[in-house]
């Protein structure tokens, strides 16, 4: 095949399964990375780091001289922080690569965003086309005004893009999500929000480089956006019985109403930004919006367009991640 694609984002979660699976199927990879983290993870799988940081032009030009296609994994993804944090990597970031894409003829620029665009409301079968509620959460805005801009490019100089909006991500190399929630249910402080009963959205991360290789192999993808996530019509409460299961401990017994759990995020982050915090607090308002509302998509349309289902089964998923995870831990807690 001999065809390169350049990965940004490449020492992320997300970055680093998406290149190992694209060098399994062939394609050099040329990771952008702006410094060490993941390099021995992306040098055994045969990834060429290219260090670059996203505001850096001539660097992203020199780069792209190499590549044949773009896959756009670099962002913020966090629920906390100042808008300008998430503007650079989101927005600023995103046009870098973008303009200088279409000047070096790339033939292809897959852009990864999120159903957070859609933000928080009764989510049933939502699908590309919304709804689509107000949201002032930096890191919704950000991602959906980077996403316009790819966009943009399509309608008005017909650059091939495609727009992957990714639900909630888990699996193997998810050295935040998975290991605070984890931790979190081993611990037992997490009670359920309004009995676990509002619907989520998982997508194993496997499942979702499949469904970014197809966007970026198939022609019917140019131009589109497509919503990918597991498929399934599940509760808080049975995914996190899931993960409970696999880390052999029971869940929380304590439920909260949503309003209450509302209430004690929106004081914790006022108390936060008060005394200028930089870490997150435990509870934030977009991590109750989530769970106090249904959040659930409709991946119908990359079915129909893309040809793509997902692949790995929700109980192997989770079993592939909680042993990551375990294996994770010892490394960590023997200080390697």
């Amino acid at each position: 095949m001999n065809k390169t694609v350049l990965v940004t984002g490449a020492s992320g979660f997300v970055g680093t399964n998406l290149c190992q699976s694209l060098i399994g199927r062939g394609y050099k990879v040329l990771a952008l990375v702006r410094g060490d983290h993941n390099r021995e993870l992306l040098e055994k799988m045969g990834a060429e780091r290219v260090v670059c940081r996203i505001t850096d032009t001539e660097c992203i030009r020199a780069a792209l001289k190499r590549a044949d296609y773009v896959i756009d994994v670099l962002g913020k993804a966090w629920d906390w922080g100042d808008y300008e944090s998430f503007a650079i990597p989101n927005i600023t970031g995103v046009r870098n690569m973008l303009d200088e894409s279409m000047r070096a003829g790339i033939k292809k620029f897959v852009h990864i965003s999120t159903v957070a665009v859609h933000g928080f409301g009764n989510h049933i079968d939502t699908n590309e086309e919304g709804p689509y509620y107000p949201t002032n959460f930096p890191y919704c805005v950000t991602k959906y005004e980077g996403e316009k801009y790819v966009l943009a490019a399509y309608r008005e100089h017909s650059f091939p893009v495609s727009v992957i909006r990714p639900a909630n991500v888990y699996g193997e190399n998810d050295t935040v999500t998975i290991v605070n929630m984890a931790e979190a249910l081993q611990s037992r402080s997490v009670p359920f929000v309004d009995s676990g009963r509002r619907l989520t959205c998982p997508v194993y991360v496997g499942n979702l480089v499949d469904a970014i290789i197809a966007a970026l192999e198939k022609d019917e993808a140019v131009g589109e956006v497509f919503i990918i996530s597991d498929g399934l019509r599940i509760t808080w409460r049975e995914w996190t019985e899931k993960l409970c299961a696999a880390l052999d401990v029971k869940p929380h017994w304590l439920s909260v109403p949503g309003w209450f759990a509302l209430f004690i995020g929106t004081s914790m982050e006022l108390f936060y930004k008060i005394f200028n915090a930089q870490e997150a607090p435990a509870l934030t308002r977009y991590r109750t919006q989530q769970v106090s509302t249904n959040y659930h998509f409709s991946i119908g349309k990359a079915e129909r367009v893309l040809g793509w289902k997902p692949r790995t089964g929700i109980d192997t998923a989770v079993g592939k991640t909680i042993e990551w995870y375990k294996n994770y831990r010892l490394k960590k807690d023997a200080g390697h």
